[in-house]
C-alpha cells in the first residue's frame, strides 16, 4: 500500500474523529479512505504533478472531513442497524447494570465493615453515642448499589447504540437520557418498596439522575477486572478486620422493633393508669405482624368493662433512646406530644374463648365463662415522621376520664412502602 502524506493522515484522522461507529468500523473505512488517497496522489504524482501537490489535490476533492464523514455515516444506515442498534442498547444496559452492581456492591459492603469498625471505636473510645443499624439503613446501602448500577448503565449504553445506530452520541443521548430515565423514576416512585426516611427518600429519587450523569457521557467505556478499585477494596476490608479485632465487640447496635417496659417514659399524659380494682382482671400483651403492631387485653370478666366507651388502640409518638457510654434510657414520650398520632378500633372475642386458641386462662386453669380478649392493631409503618411509638388500649371509664388498659408498648418502627406511600403521607400529615 502506497504511504499517504502528512496532509492525507490529518485529513483522515478528522473524518475518523467524526464517525459515530465503533472502532472497527471507523478503522475499516479509514483504511479504504486511505488506499483511495494513495492511489489517487500516485496517479496525479504519475501525471507530472508536484508530491505535496498531488497529496492536497486528492485531499481536495474528497471536500471536506466533517462534510465526507457525514455522507459516509449516512450511507450506512439503515433499518438493520437501527434494530441491532436497540438490541446492542438492551445488552449495554444489561452488561453495564451488573458490572456496575458487582463493583457497587463491593464498595458498600467494604464502606458498611468500616462504618461499623469506626462505630464501636466511637462508642468504645470517646462514648459518642453509638449508631443503630437498621433497616432503613441496609435500604439506603441497597439504594446506593442501585446507583451506581444506574450510572454505570447509563454510561454505557450511550456510545454503544451510537455505534450501532451510526449517529452521534449528542443525538442519541436525546433518546437514551429521557427514556432511561423516565424508567428509573417509575421504578423509583411506584416499584421499589421497603423501609424509607428523608434520607432513604432522596437516594432513592436521584436514581434517574445518576442514570442521567452516566449516559449523557458519549466516550465509549471498556468494561473490565477494575484492579486498583479491588486491590483497594480488598486492602480496607482487611484494615477493617483488623481494626475490629483490637477494637473487640464494642457496642454496635442493631435495632429493631423491641418493646420496653423497665422505666418511667412519663406516658401518664397519654391516659391515667387503670383503677385498681380493675388491674387484677387484666392481662395484656403486644406482638408484630408485618406493618402492623397488634395489642391485645384479657379481660377476666367482660363485666368489668361494662358502661365503658371508646375502647381503641392509640400510638402517640416517640423520642429516640439515649445511647453512649453509661447510657441505659430507652425511648420515651415525645414531650410535645399532646394526642396521639393514630388509633384504631378494636373488637372482642366470644366470650369464655381464646383468638388464640389457648384453651387455658391461667396455667392449667380454664377460660373463665366470662372472660373475653380485647384486640386491635395499627398500621405503624405508614407514618413517614415517626421512628418511636408508644403504643396501648385506651378507654373512656363511666366517671368520664379515659385509662389506660394495657401496660404501654415503646416500640421502634419504620415506614414500610414506596416512595409514592410516603409522599401521599406526608402530604396526609401522617
Amino acid at each position: 500500500m502506497p504511504e499517504p502524506a502528512p496532509e492525507s493522515e490529518r485529513f483522515l484522522s478528522a473524518v475518523e474523529q467524526r464517525l459515530p461507529f465503533a472502532d472497527d468500523e471507523r478503522a475499516e473505512i479509514v483504511d479504504e479512505l486511505r488506499v483511495h488517497l494513495a492511489d489517487c496522489s500516485e496517479a496525479l504524482r504519475n501525471a507530472g504533478m508536484d508530491p505535496i501537490e498531488a497529496d492536497r489535490m486528492a485531499v481536495d476533492r474528497l471536500g471536506s472531513a466533517e462534510g465526507l464523514a457525514d455522507e459516509l455515516t449516512r450511507a450506512r444506515r439503515d433499518p438493520t442497524r437501527l434494530l441491532a442498534a436497540a438490541g446492542s442498547g438492551v445488552w449495554g444496559v444489561a452488561r453495564g447494570g451488573v458490572w456496575g452492581g458487582l463493583v457497587g456492591f463491593g464498595v458498600v459492603m467494604v464502606a458498611a465493615v468500616a462504618l461499623t469498625v469506626a462505630n464501636n471505636a466511637a462508642f468504645r473510645f470517646l462514648g459518642a453515642d453509638g449508631y443503630s443499624w437498621d433497616p432503613v439503613t441496609n435500604a439506603i446501602l441497597g439504594m446506593a448499589v442501585l446507583d451506581i448500577a444506574a450510572l454505570v448503565a447509563g454510561r454505557v449504553v450511550t456510545p454503544t447504540v451510537a455505534a450501532r445506530a451510526g449517529f452521534t452520541g449528542r443525538v442519541v443521548r436525546r433518546v437514551t437520557i429521557p427514556l432511561g430515565a423516565a424508567i428509573l423514576l417509575a421504578y423509583a416512585l411506584l416499584i421499589w418498596s421497603g423501609p424509607l426516611n428523608w434520607p432513604a427518600v432522596v437516594v432513592l429519587m436521584s436514581l434517574p439522575l445518576w442514570w442521567i450523569a452516566g449516559a449523557w457521557q458519549t466516550r465509549p467505556l471498556r468494561l473490565g477486572f477494575p484492579r486498583r478499585l479491588a486491590v483497594g477494596l480488598v486492602l480496607t476490608l482487611v484494615a477493617s478486620v483488623l481494626a475490629s479485632l483490637v477494637i473487640g465487640p464494642g457496642e454496635f447496635q442493631v435495632a429493631g422493633l423491641s418493646s420496653v417496659g423497665s422505666f418511667d417514659p412519663g406516658y401518664g399524659r397519654m391516659a391515667a393508669p387503670p383503677p385498681g380494682d380493675l388491674t387484677k382482671g387484666l392481662g395484656s400483651g403486644v406482638s408484630t405482624a408485618g406493618d402492623y403492631v397488634e395489642l391485645s387485653l384479657d379481660v377476666a370478666d367482660r363485666g368489668q368493662l361494662a358502661g365503658w366507651s371508646d375502647l381503641r388502640v392509640e400510638a402517640w409518638r416517640g423520642i429516640a433512646p439515649i445511647t453512649g457510654a453509661g447510657a441505659a434510657q430507652g425511648p420515651e414520650l415525645d414531650p410535645s406530644e399532646t394526642a396521639p398520632f393514630l388509633t384504631g378500633p378494636v373488637v372482642w372475642s366470644a366470650a369464655g374463648t381464646s383468638p388464640d386458641g389457648n384453651s387455658t386462662w391461667s396455667y392449667s386453669s380454664p377460660w373463665p365463662p366470662n372472660a373475653a380478649t380485647l384486640s386491635g392493631a395499627l398500621l405503624m409503618n405508614h407514618s413517614p415522621g415517626v421512628s418511636w411509638a408508644w403504643v396501648a388500649i385506651t378507654g373512656i371509664a363511666p366517671d368520664g376520664a379515659r385509662y389506660l388498659l394495657s401496660e404501654v408498648s415503646g416500640n421502634q418502627v419504620y415506614f414500610s412502602g414506596t416512595a409514592l406511600d410516603w409522599f401521599e403521607a406526608v402530604l396526609a400529615g401522617r
